[in-house]
């Protein structure tokens, strides 16, 4: 039970760490979102899997632009099953994702 505590401990962290990686790559390419925060919710569900998600930091006003991402940074499926290292991180992080 300590061996699986520790596995499960060591999954949660490299999860943590891609997130916020992913959260620093688009800082780093210019994209900008002031009043969010990226997160992930704690394992549960049928998949036994987490989600990600976005919350807002503070009141976001009518018309206020609240995410900029440079075309540089969009992530298609095909990109994220191909072309670079961190987008196959993540997809391969979420094995039951269905793309659109």
């Amino acid at each position: 039970m300590v061996a699986q505590d520790s596995d499960n401990r060591t999954q949660i962290e490299e999860a943590d760490r891609l997130l916020k990686d992913f959260e620093c790559w688009l800082i780093d390419n210019g994209s900008e979102f002031p009043k969010l925060r990226f997160f992930r919710t704690p394992a549960s569900g049928d998949t036994g899997g987490s989600e990600r998600g976005v919350f807002c930091k503070t009141i976001i006003n009518p018309k206020e632009i609240i995410l900029r991402v440079p075309l540089q940074c969009i992530i298609t499926s095909d990109i994220a099953r191909s072309e670079t290292p961190l987008a196959r991180k993540l997809w391969a992080s979420t094995p039951n994702f269905e793309a659109a």
